[in-house]
């Protein structure tokens, strides 16, 4: 009750959708409502994804009939192709740099390569092939000829994804979540970076300042349009305007200790509970018996456990939780190892209950605090060989 077979949904697609949709989409529309592969359907998902595939299905007829239907197309709404593009790029976390990617860094395409390429990444229901045809007839490009035998430039189809304001925040918001993961785990000196395209100390910087310093620290990691989003979300306005990179370092703080929190409140309570085995994994690891791990035999002893990670980027998390724990302020901070035998004895967990993840830590993750002096000055030395002659 309440639920469908996938013989019986097949047969409901066929009936209500008829030509919208082939046999092959049919089937990858119900793996992709049963992610739990439990051979059932709910009626509540089968009823919304109908009704939002019925009304794509006649957004296609009046798509492009005048410039009015074009815009609506393009910014969004639950007709718009566009939304379902959108949805699907901010639940995998891509960027408009993996946009360009899947066109393969090609200025235009006709139609065929831009139905395969989109098609070929974004599945049903965030995309079908009418809604493909959508996108492409908006934009078409074409001097002369029957519809769909034009080309769409790829600027313009990043053009008309950016059009939906918070579509574009959420690319900002990605960039920022790039950014501050790499340089936790790059250890990057980033308000060196900035600081240092700011000779006068202004905390702003134009975009060609702010555009260098981001891809030579993050090499490849954005595009243009990527970029011009993270710059307008930390601009100021009017006749000073410029990029805030002070503001633009809070957020990237804030975005590392939230990280951290994350991952801490899931992974460590699941170490304690497994405190045995990971004492006797620790201990298979360190052959000579020194009590301490270096990074990667501790990332390969919590690679072992099941720590509740997400599955889906579960080594980076690992990493990420691997120099947690090495940046526990009970230990030696001099010396890049993880002495384990201060957090089990006997199987039993002895370390911290919880880890710090302040924004003091995160915010130290952005910068290199100078080192304190290993020896006394030299005119200090003197001064006090002076007054033992005297």
């Amino acid at each position: 009750m309440g639920s469908l077979r996938r013989s019986e949904f097949v047969t409901a697609c066929e009936a209500l959708l008829g030509d919208a949709v082939n046999a092959v989409e049919i089937h990858d529309l119900f793996d992709v409502l049963d992610p739990s592969s439990s051979g059932r359907v709910n009626l509540c998902d089968f009823s919304r994804m109908v009704k939002q595939l019925q009304n794509k299905q006649d957004c296609h007829l009046h798509a492009c009939d005048n410039r009015q239907d074009t815009t609506n197309v393009r910014k969004g709404g639950t007709d718009s192709p566009f939304e379902g593009i959108r949805a699907w790029m901010q639940k995998r976390g891509w960027l408009i740099r993996d946009v360009i990617a899947a066109f393969r860094d090609k200025a235009q395409l006709r139609w065929p390569e831009f139905r395969s390429a989109l098609l070929g990444h974004i599945p049903p229901p965030w995309l079908t092939n009418d809604g493909a045809m959508d996108v492409f007839a908006c934009l078409e490009d074409r001097a002369a000829g029957a519809p769909m035998t034009g080309h769409v430039t790829v600027a313009d189809f990043v053009e008309a994804l950016l059009d939906a304001v918070p579509f574009a925040e959420f690319v900002a918001n990605r960039c920022i979540q790039i950014v501050a993961l790499e340089t936790y785990m790059r250890s990057i000196d980033l308000r060196k970076t900035l600081q240092r395209a700011d000779p006068s100390c202004s905390r702003l910087l134009d975009y060609t300042d702010f555009h260098a310093s981001l891809q030579s620290t993050f090499p490849q990691r954005f595009a243009g349009p990527d970029m011009q989003c993270l710059y307008d979300t930390f601009s100021r306005k009017g006749i000073d305007g410029g990029f805030d990179h002070e503001n633009f370092l809070t957020a990237v703080a804030k975005e590392i200790q939230v990280h951290l929190q994350h991952i801490a409140g899931r992974a460590l309570p699941a170490l304690q509970r497994q405190a045995a085995a990971f004492q006797a994994l620790a201990q298979a690891q360190d052959i000579s018996l020194s009590g301490r791990l270096d990074m990667e035999q501790l990332q390969t002893v919590l690679g072992q456990l099941d720590l509740g990670l997400n599955p889906e980027n579960a080594s980076a998390e690992l990493t990420h939780f691997a120099k947690l724990l090495q940046d526990v302020p009970q230990l030696d901070s001099k010396t890049p190892y993880f002495k384990y035998f201060e957090f089990v004895k006997d199987g039993h967990w002895i370390g911290p209950t919880e880890l710090s993840c302040s924004i003091d830590l995160a915010e130290a993750s952005i910068q290199k605090l100078a080192k304190p002096p290993t020896k006394a000055p030299k005119q200090h030395l003197l001064t006090i060989v002076f007054y033992k002659v005297a």
